[in-house]
């Protein structure tokens, strides 16, 4: 269950508060992203955060027809009996390659935090995700500010090339914009051009466009 994620949150924003003052804003990426807007939406009107940030935010699987028809709901059904069998994890291995110093990418993470292939997931994780994703989609009210950042395009290369370094490898950005517009409250959506999955960590001159937006944003919210 996601709200399984909700605790951490809460301490989290505890503890931000307890050592500065000021306004704080609630940014989540990916899944971070589809996690912090359900924690929003069932917070609303929450002193400990007065924005929301969504970076590429997980509001849809990116998998073929039969893939997200048949295999992922028979998986999420399966989640309720068998939750923690495990199958082999989906992650482009192409995206960690556009953004790690060992291969083209410029930044320096640990492989056992982020593996560069991905880990394998269980039924459970797919139930809890789904069933996130479709309360997203079938709309959600957050009372903050919100802004979501995407990238302009998706790659779907199946080679390595430098076209990985000018768009979102992992997610389908049609997804975030269409389901972005469930959430119903004060939204900003932000294209911003040549942007990785993680839009913070796309090239220089990308990212620097989204550090001015989100700049831009929480001047404007406060």
């Amino acid at each position: 269950d996601i709200h399984e994620y909700f605790p951490e949150i809460d301490s989290s924003l505890a503890i931000i508060q307890a050592q500065v003052s000021g306004e704080i804003c609630l940014m989540g990426h990916s899944t971070g992203g589809l996690i912090t807007a359900l924690y929003a939406s069932e917070h609303q009107d929450s002193k400990a955060f007065s924005s929301l940030i969504l970076n590429s935010p997980f509001f849809d699987m990116n998998l073929d027809a039969f893939s997200e028809n048949i295999l992922v709901p028979i998986g999420e059904f399966n989640g309720s009996f068998f939750p923690d069998m495990e199958l082999k994890g989906e992650l482009p291995v192409f995206y960690n390659y556009s953004i790690h110093k060992d291969y083209y990418g410029e930044w320096d993470y640990k492989f056992e935090y982020k593996p560069l292939t991905a880990p394998p997931v269980t039924l459970g994780w797919i139930r809890a995700i789904r069933q996130a994703q479709k309360t997203i989609q079938n709309g959600i009210k957050i009372t903050q500010p919100v802004l979501v950042l995407h990238s302009d395009k998706t790659i779907y290369d199946k080679k390595w090339s430098a076209v990985f370094f000018t768009g979102d490898a992992v997610l389908d950005v049609e997804d975030i914009k269409t389901y972005s517009k469930s959430i119903s409250g004060q939204v900003v959506m932000k294209e911003i051009p040549n942007a990785l999955h993680d839009v913070i960590l796309s090239k220089s001159p990308v990212r620097d466009v989204a550090f001015a937006a989100m700049k831009a944003f929480m001047e404007t919210d406060n």
